[in-house]
């Protein structure tokens, strides 16, 4: 897939090959400006650790799929919390008086002291699965023995035990909520679903303690029933969230489990954060005893006894006594305002989300709080009843969103592994401010008069806008856009910003749409896709250690890359090839690294029991993956010869094993693939399918990039600021601007190409064609790393077999007939998808000749990777044998992980509209062909184990290719002469502008930048220092990259400068600033502005093989003062292995600074 993309926004596509992303670099404010930034920047690094977990993949509510539920689930439980305090009649039942009865209102506060020191505790040993448990139970247990009224002191001992559930809920659910995208949204209608339940709950109360009914604790008969919905909903919906989810998801600075909470209360914002709670809940409104008493004659007209007995004050329960006493309105008419307020305070928080986020949490609270002010002096100064009644439901509405406001800016703000414990502080400290207040304001009023509430409360809203200018600021999020690419971080991108309805996305892709080719969701079409519409077809130069051989190289063209043609086999790779690469010079690049990002991208289906199923090797480690937008999975056929297959690896000592995709790649199992138990996966339906069904997303097809443009600055040093790309379905060149950094996806081939063909490369290339040079870097195209594969394949009985549906069109109808209206059958399957990975010892790999392995630093990993292939692969006539058309085969093919020989990328014109000149130069080192031919026997030794007894046909072992009497085991001339004449790519092309130093030959530094320019960075399998052991198309599908985009701020105001190009009635834009902040290893809390520039552009020609990443981070104060131990920002490699997961490690989102 190649393509072009204009905006920002985010949907992933598997192999991702080229496009310009926003950037972050450091802006220019004036120095006013200045000065109050880095006040604010002081405050920020002083008070919290910054985010390096805040690049994670920020959910939504319906996405993945189980938030469905898991919303619901939450918004059941804040209900309930919300209903808490609805019991009424207390005072005759137990013949006590208002004070003592008050016991039970102040006691839940014990509660959410204890659940604020539990809080992490609960959720880094037993995760939101625990909380699901704990805060349901600790609701129904109390409230069941409240059903049977019990003594008076128990009622209020257990009352502790419900604060401490609601303590639990609050945080675990506000966290929850306030980290997914349209937080604001979600966070307005979870608080409200708590208003509206402290709504209804007196109303239900008052209703069943009336004259006739059972009596007040009756009331508790539905809290019962409640909280045991609330339990079974919330644990059926969270299982799955263990404690090793949540750790991954949110792992600490510090990278312990414990000092959270520590954590939290040493950081300054928490205190702030907590006291601003302390003040609202003060003054939002306590109906928690006055309420029922109010609203009881609305429905029995029943006067209160004695309203100045229950004189609560706050903007909730001095309403009533307010309007009674200054406005001299019956008890019905102030329970009719006061229920008026909590009805606009449930509204606000509904609708007013989409006021804030266009207006940024900074001044949306203000806005609040300045019409809370001006409303409540209307309440205060004029006497008029009805005119009070409106002020008082006006101030409900524009204090309700304050909370949900104060809880999304705290969750955007601090640390993931922070959100917990703030908010659970936060909400026992602050809470008791909801306690206080109206008690201690209470007595100054019913001291010095009722007239003083106004003063009292409006001196509160001060004091909140106070503390609320002591918070970090952070960007609006913007509404404003331009146009995006169909690669995996281009699909990203659209899908972030495509979520804000007038955001219009316009995706630029090179190639079509994979649906051309509608077979390649099939996973056992896999066979049958490559040279059709969605593949570049790409040749490589002929082979000097291939005897001169010319050999196909296939790369996905159109939505979703090559992961729409791959073989679907899923994987990671070893631990040891990602701490080889921090070795090399690239830190932040380790196993601990990109292994969180591994777990949190994908999500395991459970086996379907097909044909073929053996539960025995589909095993998987739970702790390896979560709920993330890829699904991985088995296959729904698997032959008998599959099975053998694992059981006969034993022969070459590989042991069975239960997952690979956990940092130890040696083993065997059933194969894990990217697939449902019916399709293919990939970022084109992953990622793109969600936000190609926003009415505000279009996509250009055949668009290809064809050159990278450069300005220079003030130094002369040269800038990426544009890109040249072709508009075939208008026949038209189109020039467009990026304002500030390019980021090349292209993938192994053609980054190189556009690199080149742009003036970046050696001089020789570049004077050979009269490309004018802007960089001359011998390095570019150089050092190409891939692994090959050959196969020797034996016949068998024909159940064992899939290879009628290579040549048999009968047989081949037949299976599609099944597919396709069932669903089941051979062809839920691709033809190899289980692989065992053996690992040489030092020792081994010494004695068959390759101890150049060992110097290289590639042991500590898989050495050969056995491909079992339930039909003769390739599917041609060999040297040896030509298959029938109607024969039963196997085969079992060999791959090199560690292969040492080093090939090269060119270009054949100046222009991109040739193909590159690809040059693997396979068996060029003797180390590659002392493994191949080793390899070879380890394969015939598999064939010929006990397993495959009653399924091979025919002498030794059934082997037809080579065949034991063409090839005798120990001739290795001969075997590698086969080999040579057999071997075929394995389509994991990597390394052609290497992450390293550049003096040991790299192309970009480990924040991807290119060396000798500014603004352009590559990402993509090219910048592999070093080919990972395992099929590296395995996509993880860019995860770094999506969580990135995901949490980065929008812009705060979008500057619309004049249009350089429309393509289907959508024009671009210039340029969209944010700001974020970045923490240094040692520790240093760095500024920097961004600017997303409308143009994220993407891939020419080929499929995306990997995202883009937005960042350039500079800054005229720092840059030469950087230390060189940052981890920086790393990307995916090929169409979807790995490198994804580790980019911006220590970016941190935090609040807008500047404009």
């Amino acid at each position: 897939m190649a393509s072009i993309s204009m905006t920002t926004a985010d949907p992933a596509g598997a192999a991702v090959e080229m496009q310009t992303v926003p950037t972050l670099s450091q802006h220019g404010a004036d120095k006013s400006e200045q000065a109050a930034a880095t006040q604010r920047q002081e405050l920020r690094s002083s008070e919290t650790s910054v985010q390096s977990d805040a690049v994670v993949t920020l959910q939504r509510w319906n996405s993945p799929p189980i938030n469905r539920y898991r919303t619901a689930a939450t918004f059941w439980s804040f209900l309930v919390v919300g209903m808490n305090d609805g019991s009424y009649g207390l005072e005759t039942y137990y013949n006590v008086n208002y004070t003592v009865v008050s016991l039970i209102f102040l006691s839940p506060f014990v509660g959410y002291a204890v659940a604020s020191a539990v809080n992490n505790l609960a959720h880094v040993h037993y995760g939101q699965r625990g909380v699901a448990l704990l805060a349901p139970m600790c609701h129904f247990i109390p409230y069941l023995v409240f059903s049977f009224h019990p003594p008076y002191p128990v009622m209020v001992a257990l009352y502790v035990l419900v604060g401490m559930g609601n303590g639990l809920a609050d945080a675990a659910w506000c966290s929850f909520i306030g980290q997914m995208a349209n937080s604001h949204e979600m966070s307005g209608i979870l608080q409200a679903c708590y208003a509206f339940g402290a709504t209804i709950a007196p109303l239900i109360a008052t209703a069943l303690s009336a004259e006739g009914q059972p009596g007040w604790y009756a009331f508790f008969y539905v809290m019962t029933a409640a909280s045991a919905v609330e339990s079974m909903a919330l644990l059926a919906t969270f299982w799955t969230q263990t404690g090793a989810v949540y750790l991954a998801e949110n792992p600490s600075d510090s990278g312990g489990k414990s000092g959270r909470t520590r954590q939290a209360l040493k950081n300054k914002m928490t205190w702030i954060f907590a006291f601003f709670v302390f003040g609202y809940c003060g003054a939002e409104g306590e109906f928690r005893s006055i309420f029922p008493q109010a609203l009881r004659p609305l429905f029995y007209g029943i006067e209160i006894p004695n309203p100045s007995e229950t004189l609560i004050v706050a903007l909730g329960g001095w309403i009533v006594v307010f309007m009674q006493r200054m406005r001299n309105a019956s008890s019905v008419v102030g329970g009719a305002v006061a229920t008026g307020y909590w009805g606009g305070m449930t509204f606000g928080r509904l609708f007013l989300s989409l006021l804030t986020i266009r207006l940024g949490e900074f001044w949306a609270m203000f806005l609040y709080l300045g019409v809370t002010i001006v409303l409540e002096l209307v309440f205060w100064l004029v006497p008029n009843l009805v005119v009070s009644a409106v002020a008082a439901a006006l101030i409900g509405v524009a204090m309700g969103p304050m909370y949900p406001v104060a809880v999304v800016l705290i969750t955007k703000v601090m640390p993931r592994s922070l959100h917990v414990g703030t908010i659970g502080f936060a909400a026992a400290f602050g809470g008791s401010g909801g306690a206080i207040l109206p008690f201690a304001v209470g007595a100054i009023a019913q001291a010095k008069g009722v007239q003083t509430l106004q003063p009292i409360v409006l001196a509160i809203c001060v004091v909140l806008g106070c503390l609320w200018m002591l918070l970090p600021r952070r960007p609006k999020e913007s509404k404003e856009s331009g146009s995006e690419d169909s690669g995996t971080t281009g699909l990203i991108l659209a899908d972030r910003l495509s979520e804000f309805g007038n955001q219009k996305i316009l995706v630029l892709e090179a190639g079509p749409d994979p649906s051309v080719v509608a077979m390649h969701e099939a996973p056992g079409a896999v066979e049958f896709i490559g040279g059709t519409a969605i593949d570049w077809n790409f040749y490589t130069e002929p082979q000097q250690g291939l005897g001169g051989r010319k050999l196909a190289y296939h790369r996905g063209r159109g939505l979703g890359g090559s992961s729409i043609l791959n073989g679907l086999y899923y994987g990671r790779g070893s631990a040891n090839v990602y701490d080889h690469w921090v070795e090399l010079g690239n830190p932040g690049w380790g196993w601990e690294d990109v292994y969180p990002a591994f777990i949190k991208g994908t999500r395991f289906n459970a086996p379907n029991n097909g044909t073929g199923y053996n539960q025995k090797y589909q095993t998987w480690d739970p702790t390896a993956y979560s709920d993330g937008p890829l699904e991985i999975g088995f296959q729904g056929f698997v032959p008998p010869s599959s099975v053998a297959f694992i059981e006969a690896c034993e022969a070459v000592d590989i042991p069975i094993v239960q997952d690979l995709n956990n940092g130890k790649n040696v083993g065997v199992k059933q194969g894990t693939a990217t697939l449902t138990s019916k399709y293919r996966r990939s970022s084109a339906y992953d990622y793109y399918k969600v936000a190609s069904n926003r009415p505000n997303v279009q996509i250009l097809h055949n668009a290809p990039v064809q050159q990278i443009t450069f300005s220079r600055n003030s130094n002369g040093t040269p800038v990426a600021s544009g890109v040249v790309f072709i508009d075939h379905s208008r026949g038209r060149h189109h020039t467009v601007a990026a304002s500030k950094e390019v980021i090349v996806t292209l993938g192994t081939f053609q980054s190189p190409q556009i690199l080149m063909v742009s003036g970046i490369g050696p001089k020789a290339t570049l004077d050979a064609f009269d490309i004018e040079p802007v960089v001359i870097n011998e390095n570019v195209g150089q050092h190409m790393m891939d692994h090959n594969v050959y196969s020797i394949s034996a016949t068998v009985v024909p159940e064992a077999s899939t290879h009628h549906l290579m040549f048999n069109t009968t047989a081949v109808q037949a299976s599609q007939d099944e597919y396709y209206s069932t669903g089941k059958g051979v062809y839920t399957a691709p033809g190899g998808i289980t692989n065992g990975f053996q690992e040489l010892s030092n020792e081994q790999l010494e004695a068959i000749g390759a101890g150049a392995v060992i110097e290289a630093g590639f042991t500590n990993r898989s050495t050969v990777e056995f491909l079992f292939e339930s039909f003769f692969y390739p599917n041609s006539p060999g040297p040896t044998y030509e298959p029938l058309a109607d024969g039963s085969y196997i085969s079992v093919t060999v791959s090199s992980m560690v292969a040492l020989s080093k090939g090269n990328i060119t270009i054949q014109s100046s222009g991109m509209a040739d193909a590159p000149i690809i040059n693997p130069n396979y068996y060029t080192h003797p180390a590659d062909r002392a493994i191949a031919v080793n390899a070879f026997r380890d394969a015939r030794k598999i064939l010929a184990h006990a397993a495959f007894t009653n399924l091979t046909v025919g002498p030794d072992n059934g082997e037809v290719a080579p065949g034991v009497a063409n090839i005798a085991s120990d001739d290795d001339d001969a075997i590698f002469e086969y080999i040579k004449a057999t071997t075929l790519p394995n389509w994991h092309a990597s390394g052609t502008n290497r992450m390293l130093p550049l003096e040991d030959g790299g192309v970009v530094d480990p924040r991807l930048r290119v060396y000798g320019v500014q603004g352009l960075r590559v990402i993509d399998s090219s910048i592999m220092p070093t080919v990972p052991d395992v099929n590296i198309a395995g996509p993880d599908l860019k995860q770094r990259v999506y969580r990135t985009i995901q949490n980065l701020p929008l812009p705060k105001e979008s500057k619309r400068c004049s249009p350089d190009m429309e393509a289907n009635g959508l024009s671009t834009s210039h340029a969209l600033e944010i700001a974020v902040t970045v923490k240094e290893p040692d520790n240093r809390t760095l500024k920097y502005y961004a600017t997303l520039p409308v143009i994220l552009f993407i891939s020419p020609r080929i499929p995306i093989d990997a995202d883009e990443n937005l960042f350039h981070l500079e800054s005229p104060a720092i840059e030469n003062n950087l230390p060189t131990s940052y981890s920086g920002l790393d990307v995916p490699p090929m169409y979807g292995a790995h490198l994804d997961d580790k980019i911006l490690d220590g970016l941190t989102v935090q609040p807008q600074i500047g404009t």
